[in-house]
């Protein structure tokens, strides 16, 4: 497993002749050496650190859930480097959320992360009464801890946007207060981004119970949206993909990824109309890719996540205002397949959505790529899925389907075939494939 692997990969004690015991003089002048020195150095450092890192304390025994033993890929290196690495702002809203979730995702990095990359970790409370902001608790788990108190509910989008304008990190890391993150989930991410600075990095996300204390592996996947703008996790491939390579994906998740912030601000997120939440996903994955950058998952990278249902939801979300948020970002991003949006979202067709000119002005100051360039370079799916959308359930006059929505879509009676897939993806440019078995 990922510990064992560990404790195979960490230095070895120099191999003694025992006919010919080392003089004290030799052992002296080894022991000066920078080796000799390092070796000390580690042998009084890890055993602590291991500790502290990969087993539990008292305090997080029985807290924190037990890890799948097969949770990373045998393919992930051990320890993974960022000795140049960027310092880290941690941004985590929340809202009408319960204590101990919150507490066990801030118990759950401060034990699994290397906290000297952390600059800070901004907790906003977004217009919680005060029972609900628990600053006292949070401030007194780490030195580290800011608590930012909105008085009234700002919404997940303008959080976001007023937290990361005040981060003070190279790095903006985004998490949401429902989730356990694993032994080295930030550092493959802060490689990634010294590699590819324009990148937006996800961990891979797992499952976690309704209650947080069960925490299964998820298969591979990645995210897209359909042309209603829902977003999906999907795997063309209908198979699981045994890979340490941070690999493309069509969209964020947009709750839990790792972006620089010169980046974020180069791409000046998000737009100011967009109503409390929803779309900001929908905003970032365009922007991303279609400007200048790309988005990934990275594998050896694992947090657990509990996705909510919406019975679970704290809050009440307006579906109008999110279908006006989608209108807004299909006007200025989907160009001339507005269409195929409009047709599995026709409701969204008379709503007023207020002016667009300063959106489309930042696209154009972006240079960014046109929807033509996304359908063939990036989401080959969605490209095949414009030819067969319909809507499952309405008349044929309502462009309804011929049988039932296929599995996991809202848009579709039939899914491209794994073969049409791969033949797809074979023709794109190695860096934009995705990792075929």
């Amino acid at each position: 497993n990922f510990v064992g692997r560990l404790s195979s990969a960490m230095p070895k004690k120099r191999s003694l002749n025992i006919d010919e015991p080392e003089s004290p003089e030799a052992k002296k002048k080894d022991d000066l050496t920078p080796r000799g020195m390092v070796m000390a150095t580690l042998a009084i450092l890890m055993p602590p650190l291991l500790a502290m890192v990969f087993f539990p304390t008292p305090e997080d025994e029985g807290f924190l859930p037990s890890l799948p033993k097969d949770l990373w890929s045998r393919k992930c290196p051990v320890r993974v480097s960022t000795l140049g690495s960027d310092r880290v702002s941690s941004i985590i809203p929340y809202y009408h959320e319960e204590w101990f979730r919150i507490q066990m995702t801030l118990r759950s990095i401060l034990r699994h992360t290397d906290m000297q990359r952390i600059e800070e970790i901004l907790l906003v409370s977004d217009g919680n009464d005060q029972q609900g902001i628990f600053e006292r608790e949070l401030k007194a788990m780490h030195q580290k801890v800011q608590v930012i108190v909105n008085e009234e509910n700002k919404g997940l989008i303008v959080t976001k946007m007023e937290t990361a304008a005040r981060a003070t990190a190279p790095v903006l890391m985004f998490l949401e207060p429902h989730v356990v993150v694993t032994p080295q989930w930030l550092e493959p991410l802060l490689a990634r981004l010294e590699e590819e600075p324009k990148a937006l990095v996800m961990p891979s996300l797992d499952v976690l119970n309704k209650d947080m204390t069960t925490y299964m592996r998820m298969q591979f996947l990645y995210w897209r949206f359909e042309w209603n703008l829902n977003l999906i996790a999907d795997n063309p491939l209908r198979k699981d993909v045994d890979t340490s390579a941070p690999y493309p994906s069509p969209a964020t998740s947009g709750g839990i990824y790792a972006i620089r912030k010169e980046w974020w601000d180069h791409l000046e997120f998000f737009d100011p109309e967009l109503i409390r939440w929803g779309g900001d996903h929908v905003e970032a994955s365009h922007k991303v890719w279609r400007c200048g950058g790309r988005i990934e998952i990275h594998p050896c990278s694992r947090v657990g996540h509990w996705f909510r249902e919406e019975k679970d939801r704290p809050y009440t979300v307006q579906v109008p205002d999110v279908v006006r948020n989608y209108k807004r970002l299909a006007e200025v991003w989907l160009d001339g397949h507005r269409k195929s949006f409009y047709k599995v979202k026709p409701e969204a067709q008379s709503m007023h959505i207020g002016t667009l000119k300063e959106m489309k002005a930042a696209r154009e100051r972006l240079k960014c790529h046109d929807m033509d360039w996304y359908l063939k370079h990036v989401d080959v799916e969605l490209a095949w899925e414009e030819d067969h959308i319909c809507i499952p359930g309405a008349s044929k006059a309502q462009f309804g389907c011929d049988s039932a929505a296929a599995p996991q879509r809202s848009t579709l009676d039939k899914v491209m075939s794994t073969q049409e897939f791969r033949k797809a993806q074979n023709a794109l440019s190695a860096d934009l494939r995705l990792p075929l078995p």
